[in-house]
């Protein structure tokens, strides 16, 4: 603006010195005009960022309702009838004379007679019998035995020899049983009852009175 106003000043003179000169007519040299410019430059910069951020967490509790529903159990007791199975072993038919039983020594021992005598003083008790080896092997004689009602046992004494395979032998024997002793019950055959005072397991067995 200051240069814009010196400019208009040095028009003014210029028109006053043309239009009134001297008495002369000499033309008065003006002073010289100093122009100065004042270059004025300030620039402001008000950099004002302010940045509030509010950070607002909103916690939103998630309710969780557990219901516990009671379950009530009622046990009812229930009786189950299962049919019961009775195995009824029957007992094995009495043996018999005159039929042929495979004994445990392997032998088939046939009983023949089975008699009773009474001498006066005492009982006879008389057993014949047969023995027959059917297998491929020797085998040791077995034996008779009477078993009397209170537990005690009369063997066979005598010579006890083998049968070989095929090979068949008669065989007897007499009881002499006093009055005054128990009556016997049982007849037995065995290879090994010498001993035995009630009858062995799995022998073979004849219940007196022996049938025919």
């Amino acid at each position: 603006m200051k240069w814009i106003t010196g400019l208009l000043w040095v028009a003014v003179l210029g028109i006053a010195g043309c239009g009134g000169g001297g008495s002369d007519g000499v033309a008065t040299a003006l002073p010289a005009t100093t122009t100065t410019t004042v270059a004025s430059a300030t620039t402001t910069t008000v950099v004002s960022a302010t940045t509030t951020t509010f950070a607002t967490t909103t916690t939103i509790a998630a309710m969780t309702t557990t219901s516990a529903l009671a379950t009530t159990t009622t046990a009812i007791a229930t009786t189950t009838t299962v049919p019961t199975t009775t195995t009824t072993t029957l007992p094995a038919a009495p043996k018999r004379l005159n039929v042929a039983y495979t004994a445990r020594n392997g032998l088939t021992v046939t009983l023949t007679s089975f008699s009773k005598v009474d001498t006066g003083g005492y009982y006879n008790y008389t057993v014949t019998y047969t023995e027959k080896n059917n297998t491929t092997v020797a085998i040791d004689e077995g034996h008779v035995k009477l078993y009397l009602s209170n537990k005690t046992g009369m063997p066979q004494y005598g010579f006890f020899g083998e049968l070989f395979p095929g090979d068949t032998q008669s065989g007897g024997y007499t009881f002499k049983v006093l009055y005054t002793d128990a009556a016997p019950y049982i007849l037995e055959y065995d290879q090994d009852n010498f001993f035995a005072d009630v009858p062995v397991s799995g022998s073979l067995q004849w219940t007196i009175p022996i049938p025919n």
